[in-house]
């Protein structure tokens, strides 16, 4: 019985201490995975760090960029922002500069005009209209041409040629170079051994001067030739032109009345003025129209 109790008790014994031995077991266990998950936040926390550090490095790198740039950026402004300021002080100076300039503008506007209807005229004008300055005279622009056929030297059929080419007063004959009267006059070399161009533009120099018309420019539509028309002679031409009747179909479109009115003939004669009209119908009739 002794035996069976030390045998017992000794039983018993082995049953605790395997007991006890389960139990650190099983505590080496829940430390050795309370360590490795100690571990891991450790290795999680480790690898977080090295993140945010390598992302702070990271932002630093741009943030030194972004300021570089923004430095940059800021010099450029400051660069520009003085050209604006130089352009807008130069901007304002030449303002002032073409107010003064243009002053006169506002009490001479007929001027204005002219220089404005200049600018769209031939250099032949334009070169009419500079020696009518140089001799003292403003240019002037008239509708109605005057009788060129009245400079020696031009008759009839010069005469339309010129007013063909825009040359309508004395003035613009006058100024007029060889070259422009050579080709508009439609002149060959051997009529040049017997035309005076020279003396062709003192004639008309000097009809612009007592005629009152120095710096007279001619600004209308070639006129066509009415010294064919029976009963219309140069006198009776210049006072149709001056009468705003210029080409064959105004007077065809004329009446009597009218045409008395612009030419005023002297009484008792007076021309057959409807002869004229029929005539200058006839003219603008096309061949064998009715």
């Amino acid at each position: 019985d002794l035996r069976l109790a030390k045998v017992g008790v000794a039983a018993g014994g082995t049953a605790a201490l395997a007991a006890a031995a389960r139990k650190q077991k099983q505590a080496l266990r829940d430390a050795q995975t309370e360590a490795d998950d100690l571990r891991q936040q450790l290795a999680d926390v480790t690898a977080a760090k090295e993140a945010l550090e390598a992302t702070t490095s990271d932002s630093a790198a741009s943030a030194d960029e972004l300021n570089a740039q923004i430095e940059a950026l800021t010099a450029d402004k400051t660069a520009l922002e003085a050209q604006l300021a130089d352009s807008q002080a130069q901007l304002e100076q030449a303002r002032g500069e073409y107010a003064e300039s243009t002053a006169w503008q506002q009490r001479a506007p007929a001027i204005v005009d002219l220089g404005q209807s200049l600018s769209l005229m031939s250099d032949t004008k334009l070169a009419a209209a500079n020696s009518s300055a140089a001799a003292g005279s403003m240019p002037h622009l008239v509708s109605a041409p005057q009788d060129l056929a009245d400079v020696k030297g031009i008759g009839r059929t010069y005469e339309q040629r010129l007013y063909n080419a825009g040359i309508g007063s004395f003035w613009e004959l006058a100024v007029c170079s060889d070259d422009d009267l050579k080709n508009i006059l439609e002149i060959n070399e051997l009529q040049m051994l017997s035309i005076d161009l020279d003396a062709i533009r003192a004639d008309a120099r000097r009809l612009a001067e007592e005629t009152g018309t120095v710096g007279m420019l001619w600004d209308g539509e070639a006129p066509d030739d009415f010294e064919p028309i029976n009963g219309i002679g140069k006198t009776f031409e210049q006072r149709l032109y001056d009468g705003g009747i210029r080409t064959y179909k105004a007077l065809a479109a004329a009446t009597p009345e009218q045409l008395a009115g612009i030419v005023k003939a002297k009484k008792p004669s007076q021309p057959d003025y409807q002869s004229w009209i029929d005539q200058a119908r006839a003219l603008v009739q096309p061949a064998g129209g009715e």
